[in-house]
């Protein structure tokens, strides 16, 4: 059960609410899925079971018509919430963001993101991350702890044919120019994990990054970088390099 209030003024956005859950732990995985198998995806994570109360409140400025997507923008965003039932613990993340067109051939699109975690969090609470979040030569979830942030950072190289012009129109539903591009993409994340939650970020399979972790890629994008093939690599470790290819959700 959750209820909240928001408010909008201009560029800025806030919200205030309350929330009432009641949480159970998975009591089957699988690795079926429509087509198959989902050998890469790794089972869910176990969760304390409990009653969780909390309040939280959030704070966003979003300046662009497109924030994420084609033009230029600058997003950034500041949340906090607090437990107060079976788990007593605050939590506060917030993200900063920008796209930038250098011209018509090149555009540069940067986010970082951070968070800390207080108190004695259930596992679910805890900060995690891997692949989907830019880490793309490490397993999804991977990483995390109880204080982390990760930077990313992708510049796009366009190839002809330049044109804006959408492919095709049918009534409300369009479809976006070709736009291919050169993807140039960066990551670098880090998180430490306090000795009261060490236990409960291991039962969950992630892992402080023990220092930065970082990975370069290069790849091929179209319609304004929505769906890329890329192959990335870590720096750090003799992980071997990954191919991915998929819908781009980072910016």
């Amino acid at each position: 059960v959750e209820a909240f209030a928001g408010i909008r003024r201009g560029p800025w956005s806030g919200r205030l609410g309350g929330r009432f859950e009641r949480h159970d732990s998975v009591v089957r995985n699988t690795e079926s899925f429509l087509f198959g198998k989902a050998n890469r995806f790794p089972e869910v994570a176990p969760a304390d079971e409990g009653t969780h109360a909390g309040a939280g409140g959030g704070l966003r400025y979003a300046l662009g018509g497109r924030a994420f997507s084609v033009g230029n923008s600058l997003v950034a965003s500041l949340r906090a919430e607090t437990g107060f039932a079976d788990w007593q613990f605050g939590r506060v993340t917030g993200f900063l963001a920008a796209r930038r067109s250098l011209g018509p051939y090149l555009t540069l699109a940067l986010r970082g993101d951070a968070g800390h975690v207080l108190g004695e969090p259930p596992p679910q609470y805890l900060i995690r991350f891997g692949e989907a979040e830019g880490l793309r030569s490490y397993d999804p979830n991977e990483f995390g702890g109880t204080t982390a942030a990760i930077g990313r950072a992708r510049l796009l190289l366009f190839l002809p044919p330049y044109t804006q012009r959408p492919l095709a129109r049918a009534g409300f539903f369009i479809v976006p120019p070709l736009r291919p591009a050169i993807t140039l993409s960066g990551t670098s994340a880090w998180a430490e994990v306090a000795d009261r939650s060490q236990d409960e970020l291991l039962r969950v399979g992630s892992r402080p990054t023990d220092g930065a972790r970082r990975t370069v890629g290069i790849g091929l994008s179209i319609f304004e970088d929505a769906l890329s093939l890329e192959y990335s690599r870590a720096l750090e470790d003799d992980e071997e390099g990954r191919w991915t290819f998929g819908l781009v959700s980072w910016f």
